[in-house]
C-alpha cells in the first residue's frame, strides 16, 4: 500500500507540475472576463441585484464553457498521463502488479480532476470577488432571470452552496469518467493522440445531441444532460430530463465499465522501454 501511495504522489507531481497545467491561468482569465462583462451589463443597467453566485453558475453551468473550453482542456491534461514515463515504469516494477498500477493511474487521474476543479473555482472566485458582492443566498437577478445564469427556477429552492456542490460533483464525475476513457484508449491504441481524439469526439457528440434537443433514449445516453446541472428534472415527473440521482448512477456505471476494461487491457501491456 505504501508503494501504491508513493506511485500516486510521484505520478501527480510529474503530470500536474508541468507547463501544460499553466494553461489554466488564461482559461480562467478569459472565461471570467466574458462572464463578468455579460453580468456587469445587467448590473449597471438592470433593476435586480447581482452577487457572486450569479457569476459562478453562469461560468460553470454554461454549456459553451463546459464543452468548448473546460472539458477539452482537462482531456488535454489527461492525455499526458500515458504512455508511462521512465520513472512510472520503475514504480510499476516496484508495485509488482499491473492491476495495482492501473488502480494507481485511476486514483491519480481522479485527484487531478479534483485539483483541476479546485483551481478553476478558486481562480474564478478571486476574479468575481473583486467585482460582485458576496452573499449566502440567491440574488434577485437569479430569482427573476434564472435562465441568464443557466439555472432553472426549481434550483433557487436549493441553497446556493448545495446547488453549486451538486453542479461541481457532476462535472467531477463526468471528467473522471471521460479521463479514464482517454487512458483506456491510449492503452488500446498505444497513442496519446488517439486517446485525446476519442475524448474530444465523445465531448463533441454530447454537445451536438444537447444542442439538437432530442428526446427519448438519447436524453439519457448522451453525456450532455448528465454533465450539465440545470438540465435535470428536479422532481418534475413531466420533464424529459434525467433526475440528479440517475446522472450519478450513469457516471458511476461509466466509471466501473471503463475501469474494468482498463484493468483487463493493463494485463497485456508491455510497459517497459526497450533500448
Amino acid at each position: 500500500m505504501n508503494v501504491l501511495i508513493r506511485f500516486v504522489v510521484i505520478d501527480l507531481i510529474q503530470h500536474i507540475l508541468t507547463k501544460r497545467w499553466l494553461l489554466i491561468i488564461p482559461v480562467v482569465a478569459v472565461v471570467a472576463y466574458f462572464t463578468t462583462t455579460s453580468l456587469y451589463q445587467h448590473k449597471v443597467g438592470g433593476i435586480y441585484t447581482i452577487n457572486i453566485w450569479d457569476a459562478l453558475f453562469n461560468t460553470f453551468g454554461n454549456p459553451n464553457n463546459i464543452f468548448y473550453c473546460f472539458t477539452p482542456v482537462f482531456l488535454y491534461f489527461v492525455s499526458d498521463f500515458l504512455p508511462e514515463l521512465a520513472i512510472g515504469e520503475y514504480m510499476m516494477l516496484r508495485l509488482r502488479s499491473r492491476k495495482l498500477w492501473w488502480i494507481g493511474k485511476v486514483v491519480s487521474l481522479s485527484i487531478a480532476a479534483f485539483v483541476y476543479i479546485l483551481l478553476l473555482v478558486f481562480g474564478s472566485f478571486v476574479i468575481f470577488g473583486s467585482v460582485f458582492r458576496w452573499s449566502d443566498s440567491w440574488s434577485a437577478f437569479a430569482a427573476n432571470n434564472p435562465s441568464d445564469i443557466y439555472i432553472v427556477p426549481e434550483i433557487t429552492n436549493i441553497h446556493p452552496y448545495l446547488a453549486f456542490l451538486c453542479l461541481l460533483s457532476l462535472l467531477l464525475l463526468g471528467w473522471v469518467s471521460l479521463g479514464i476513457l482517454v487512458l483506456l484508449c491510449i492503452l488500446a491504441f498505444k497513442s496519446a493522440r488517439w486517446g485525446f481524439s476519442v475524448g474530444l469526439a465523445i465531448n463533441l457528440a454530447g454537445l451536438v445531441i444537447h444542442r439538437s434537443e432530442v428526446t427519448g433514449v438519447w436524453t439519457y445516453m448522451s453525456i450532455g444532460n448528465h454533465l450539465l446541472f440545470a438540465y435535470h428534472s428536479f422532481g418534475d415527473r413531466t420533464s424529459h430530463y434525467p433526475s440528479l440521482m440517475l446522472s450519478y448512477v450513469y457516471w458511476g456505471v461509466w466509471i466501473v465499465i471503463v475501469f474494468i476494461a482498463g484493468m483487463y487491457l493493463a494485463r497485456y501491456q508491455d510497459f517497459v522501454r526497450r533500448s
